[in-house]
């Protein structure tokens, strides 16, 4: 905002159209002026008599926020018991459904049954504004000037029209304040006024006026803390100034909640990233590489983030090969004392239970790692899981089709392993199929003995 030791009442002129001659201003524009300066006029007039039932509340909060459904069914219930604010809540439900000319027609009618009542030409120039028919707004502004004094419905009205005027959404962010102050449980002010400061916000934002965008979001923030534009701002603010973690948390909440601001957070992310490696900070550089992969960037444009999470799958390996040979070299023999044999075959298990845990953690950096889906399957076999272990490896055989380790024995594994999980028709299909593929490859030997070790002859 600007500084108040400075004066800035001078009077608006309206531009000239086309050539045309300048004109004195209208009173919107004196009013806002005034506000600028900090002198709104009072409001001498009260606002108009409201009906005080929680149902109208909502309803005007419903119309608001545009949820037509139940701004409908809202309407319907509270009937004539609205009084003028039946039509005219009427009208913007119409104006909300797309029908501007029904939304007019009600306002009109209202005009005709009650041309004293502010609400009325507050409506009409807030429709009109809505509308993009400025001209027309400022003329119904005037007329309930004339007819009903500046009351607090008018002077929201103003507001409305400033917001909607170009280069006066500060002046009109101002009037619906001083609207509030004068009324404060006038409705339909709370959402247009949210709107307009992150306008102010997101304006200041982008001409790198950090300061005075933080104002306007704390501001609106204060009021409506759950609003999802000016969090996405503080988020943009945070992300400008280099709150990287601060500002890839809030578009990490934002975009859980459904909201557009994918590449925002991508933005933050690289950005984290590139802070924490200079930092370093391993798990912070990591994660956010992590996530990228996971937000649907491929593995190829993430440039030096890939080498990374590449090395961090080779550490997961690694952590994962230690453990499995612990448990490959327990004894578990039955020589051993009944006790300590079931104890060692207990450590075993968390031995091969350790090493899944980190086989699949380097999945998770490295989708495409044949090491890491294999060993993956070795120790799920150890373990007894037959059925996963088969799968793993059918993963393995799969990714490993057109490079260097096709053909490589993986088809022994999985028939091993669905003959583990009762599937001996599966191992033979597995089996044979490796055998019409390859009658001359280097693992036909092995394949025609567990053949027979399955009960069924080779039929080369």
């Amino acid at each position: 905002r600007r500084p108040a030791s400075r004066t800035w009442c001078m009077l608006p002129t309206i531009a000239p159209r086309a050539g045309g001659p300048l004109r004195r201003p209208t009173p919107l524009l004196l009013a806002l002026a005034l506000a600028a300066c900090g002198r709104v006029p009072e409001a001498a007039p009260p606002s108009a008599p409201r009906l005080e039932d929680p149902r109208a509340a909502a309803l005007w909060s419903a119309l608001e926020r545009g949820q037509v459904g139940s701004a409908r069914s809202l309407l319907e219930a509270l009937g004539a018991s609205l009084g003028p604010d039946q039509p005219l809540a009427a009208a913007r439900l119409a104006l909300a459904e797309g029908d501007a000319v029904g939304a007019l027609r009600q306002v009109e009618q209202a005009k005709a049954a009650w041309p004293a009542d502010p609400r009325v030409y507050a409506t009409a120039c807030e429709l009109f504004a809505g509308l993009g028919r400025l001209d027309a707004a400022q003329a119904e502004y005037e007329q309930g000037l004339s007819a009903c004094g500046r009351t607090p419905e008018l002077i929201r009205a103003q507001g409305i029209l400033g917001l909607s005027t170009p280069g006066q959404v500060e002046l009109g962010v101002r009037l619906l304040e001083s609207a509030r102050a004068a009324d404060p449980g006038l409705p339909l002010v709370g959402e247009p006024l949210t709107r307009g400061r992150a306008v102010l916000a997101r304006l200041a934002l982008g001409e790198g006026q950090g300061q005075a965008a933080r104002a306007w979001l704390a501001s609106g923030l204060a009021e409506a803390p759950d609003d999802g534009e000016l969090r996405h701002i503080a988020a943009q603010l945070d992300l400008a100034e280099k709150r990287f973690p601060a500002a890839r948390a809030a578009l990490e909440a934002l975009h859980a909640e459904g909201l557009s601001v994918r590449e925002d957070l991508l933005l933050a992310l690289r950005a984290d990233a590139a802070e924490a490696l200079l930092a370093k900070d391993r798990t912070r550089n990591v994660s956010a590489y992590l996530r990228m992969l996971e937000l649907g960037v491929p593995r190829e444009q993430l440039g030096f983030g890939a080498d990374v999470l590449r090395r961090e799958a080779e550490q997961r390996i690694a952590e994962g090969l230690q453990a499995f040979e612990l448990g490959e070299n327990l004894r578990v023999d039955g020589e051993l004392e009944p006790a300590v044999r079931a104890e060692a075959i207990s450590a075993r298990v968390r031995q091969f239970e350790k090493a899944e845990a980190s086989f699949r953690s380097a999945l998770d950096f490295d989708p495409d790692s044949l090491e890491a889906r294999h060993r993956l399957g070795e120790a799920l076999y150890r373990m007894g899981d037959f059925e996963s272990a088969a799968r793993e490896w059918e993963a393995v055989q799969l990714l490993a089709r057109g490079s260097e380790y096709e053909g490589s024995g993986v088809h022994l594994n999985i028939a091993r392993a669905w003959r583990g999980a009762g599937h001996a028709d599966r191992a033979r299909r597995v089996l044979e199929e490796y055998l019409s593929t390859a009658p001359r490859g280097e693992y036909v030997d092995e394949t025609e003995a567990l053949l027979r070790l399955l009960g069924t002859a080779s039929a080369r």
